[in-house]
């Protein structure tokens, strides 16, 4: 007993010389200038502060000695040291607590009674071992039970490293999270406060609690894997001026979260490689970082002694992680991205309503604190990673759209997906994607062939909902700024010209809608539908007439817009892209009819409905045993309700090619539309004869009886399609003359010269 006694003397006297101690006096300075006696903020400050001790506190205005009672370990009670060690000593001789562990009973359970006691010093001999520093787990908390047990569980099952200990800042939780930690006693050190203070404030207490230790700060949304904490401390303890040290954030759903962060001139940031697969080659690399998230964040002792731990104008988080690596690299230590470490993180688990509040609000603090150092950082995220975008600015092209650039999903989307591509032979090009969802599967392969993609989620790192297409304008010299259909443009012409006045600026239309709805209309007899359709022409011409070019996908579309836009815009041709098949399957093996289309599109849906309900009736009179399969994406009720004996509704298709394959013949029997039509020229790509309509063969220069069979009413439209079903030569004809046009018309290097000649040719603007 009187060792036990004289330890904590001793210790006592060491905590009064610490660095701990002589900040706590430089705290005190700042405070009685902060918070006069007697003030509104300085009766909140001490309802706080009583709240995390658990006992009433003196008024700032005391002095020396009081003020110094109101942060000391209380009075050591003999009689309770006596009992508390018989009690110790019984845990470790039990077996139940590792002897590490029963060293630490003690301040553990004075916590969890409140009785407060504020330092926590490692167990003798942890401290011997310089490549063993003791750790302390810091885990602030606040209403996810759920979230936090699953923390703690995996912790306990995945910590191999001898010297840590877990502490959890409990901030008036009201879900049981109080009685999971009462319960968890010699495992889990807990404060107790009665009101949420916030991540830093309850960050820096355990700091200050643990005064000796490295800390990890980890978010209670974490889950950790086997071998982290082993890994963090070997790669901080691997040179002397390795300072933090963070892990590889994934996604619960295994996709990457965080490969360390960068960060710009205005203060924005962009976690690496957000939502990319996490095993690539590119995120196993150990590198330094301008900082890693405090999710999961190692951070050595020397470090928080000499730079301090997050500061209060942060609270109650978010570019706290951020400043503390800038404050830690100003004295000398760098912060490394350790991958291999992994931990899982339900990203804003417990402040999703806050996040984004609090970035915007915290940024400028952070710039301000920065702006030196900030002023050699990228201007911004939004400059793309090009090859010469640097060297040859003259050849840059931003693609602006909405559009998902989906090869399987529409015609549009495929087309878009390959044009990109394309581009990107001849020049640097970026796409800005403005759809609030973020459709990684068909953006990624973008950026593998060489184009930068810019997405709603880069907004979301930054505080932001959108993607900034100013920012994005701002930083390179785009010579060729691209905007997809009319209303896009409408939207962004003026910021286009605003922003970046030497940029062309061009409207890509893929059809010409106004032509469309008066088709529509004309064939419904809809004068309401007429008017519309007549206003969207009058929207769209206008719009066209402001740009310096506009790209169409038929040379029937651009004699309509050169005949009512004039010499002054000039007009592009930039059909669909489809891969001529070399040798497609003959036509042994092949049955049924095949239609395929995005049912999102109105043209579709109503194509689909007369081949059901007009055409296929007449073919069945025929060839009774003919089979029909309706392929596309996002089926509305009534195409759903087609589905019948003789008539599958496959919707969605990742992949056309079998059905391609299968289908003895291609029908896109259109009545009304624009522009090229995808499914028409997919098909004669992949040998497979089309049965179309002058409206589907539109703008494709296609033959009746020799490239396609082209009919008008659904008598002619069935008559055609017995013919091909009954006539081998004809079919086997058509199929090669078709596949002959599509390699000559749309081939990726037919389109992709097409364009590339248009765009250049366009004159320089001044």
């Amino acid at each position: 007993l009187q060792h036990e006694l004289g330890r904590a003397l001793a210790e006592n006297t060491a905590m009064r010389r610490s660095a701990g101690w002589r900040l706590l006096d430089r705290y005190r300075g700042w405070r009685d200038r902060v918070l006069p006696s007697g003030g509104r903020f300085e009766r909140l400050y001490r309802r706080t502060l009583e709240g995390v001790l658990g006992r009433p506190t003196p008024s700032v205005s005391a002095d020396d000695s009081q003020a110094a009672a109101a942060v000391e370990p209380a009075a050591i009670d003999l009689a309770g040291a006596a009992s508390r060690l018989e009690e110790r000593e019984e845990r470790a001789g039990s077996g139940v607590l590792p002897a590490a562990v029963a060293e630490l009973a003690t301040p553990l359970d004075a916590a969890q009674e409140n009785e407060s006691t504020l330092v926590v010093d490692p167990p003798a001999g942890w401290a011997d071992d310089p490549s063993l520093p003791p750790v302390v787990i810091a885990i602030p908390h606040w209403n996810r039970r759920d979230l936090l047990e699953q923390c703690l569980d995996s912790i306990g099952r995945y910590t191999r490293y001898p010297h840590f200990r877990v502490c959890v800042f409990d901030q008036g939780s009201t879900d049981g999270s109080r009685e999971l930690l009462l319960g968890r006693r010699g495992e889990v050190d807990a404060i107790f406060s009665p009101v949420n203070v916030g991540f830093v404030e309850a960050s820096n207490a355990i700091v200050a609690r643990y005064p000796r230790w490295d800390v990890v700060f980890l978010n209670n949304d974490t889950r950790v894997t086997e071998g982290w904490l082993d890994t963090l401390v070997r790669t901080a303890y691997a040179a002397p001026n390795i300072g933090l040290v963070g892990v590889r954030l994934v996604y619960p759903d295994g996709r990457l979260q965080e490969a360390g962060s960068e960060v710009y001139q205005d203060g924005g940031v962009r976690a690496l490689g957000r939502t990319e697969n996490p095993e690539s080659a590119a995120f196993h690399q150990r590198r330094e970082v301008d900082f890693c998230s405090a999710a999961c964040l190692l951070v050595k002792r020397e470090v928080l002694e000499r730079v301090g731990a997050f500061e209060a104008c942060f609270s109650p988080g978010y570019y706290e992680d951020v400043d503390l690596s800038f404050k830690a690299r100003a004295a000398g230590w760098k912060t490394l991205y350790e991958p291999n470490a992994t931990v899982y993180h339900h990203e804003y688990g417990t402040a999703a309503a806050d996040a984004v509040r609090l970035m915007e609000q915290h940024r400028p603090r952070f710039v301000s604190r920065w702006r030196a150092e900030l002023a050699t950082r990228p201007r911004s995220q939004w400059r793309p990673a090009m090859s010469r975008a640097s060297s040859r600015a003259q050849s840059a092209l931003l693609y602006i759209g909405d559009i998902v650039p989906a090869p399987d999903r529409s015609a549009g989307g495929g087309r878009l997906y390959h044009l990109l591509r394309l581009l990107a032979r001849d020049f640097d090009v970026a796409y800005a994607y403005l759809q609030e969802y973020c459709v990684d599967e068909y953006l990624r392969p973008l950026e593998r062939h060489g184009v930068t993609v810019f997405h709603p989620a880069m907004a979301r790192a930054v505080g932001g909902r959108d993607v900034d297409i100013a920012a994005v304008l701002r930083e390179v010299h785009y010579e060729t700024v691209v905007c997809s259909l009319y209303q896009l443009a409408e939207r962004t012409v003026d910021l286009v010209r605003r922003c970046s006045p030497q940029s062309r600026f061009v409207v890509d239309t893929y059809d010409l809608h106004w032509l469309r709805e008066l088709r529509a209309s004309a064939l419904r007899g809809d004068r309401e539908a007429e008017r519309r359709a007549l206003a969207t022409r009058e929207r769209e011409l206008a719009v066209y007439r402001q740009a310096d070019a506009v790209l169409t996908v038929t040379e029937e579309e651009r004699r309509v817009l050169e005949r009512e836009l004039g010499p002054q815009v000039r007009v592009g041709v930039v059909p669909t892209v489809h891969h001529a098949d070399v040798e497609p399957p003959g036509r042994n093996g092949r049955s049924g009819l095949l239609f395929v289309g995005g049912f999102s599109h109105e043209p579709n849906v109503d194509a689909a409905l007369f081949l059901v309900e007009r055409v296929l009736p007449l073919v069945r009179a025929e060839l009774p045993e003919t089979t029909l399969r309706l392929v596309g994406n996002s089926p509305s009720p009534e195409i759903v309700a087609l589905d019948a004996p003789g008539v599958e509704v496959v919707g969605y298709a990742p992949h056309l090619q079998p059905f391609l394959e299968r289908a003895l013949v291609s029908v896109a029997p259109m009545r009304f539309g624009s522009g090229i039509k995808g499914k028409v020229a997919e098909a004669m790509a992949c040998g497979l004869p089309v049965v179309t309509t002058p409206i589907g063969a539109e703008g494709m220069d296609l033959r009746d009886g020799e490239t396609a069979m082209i009919g008008d009413s659904a008598e002619e439209l069935a008559s055609r399609i017995v013919r091909l079903c009954r006539d081998h030569e004809l079919w086997t004809r058509i199929a090669a003359a078709a596949r002959a046009e599509a390699s000559r018309k749309w081939s990726p290097e037919a389109v992709g010269r097409a364009a590339a000649e248009f765009l250049r040719s366009l004159p320089a603007r001044q």
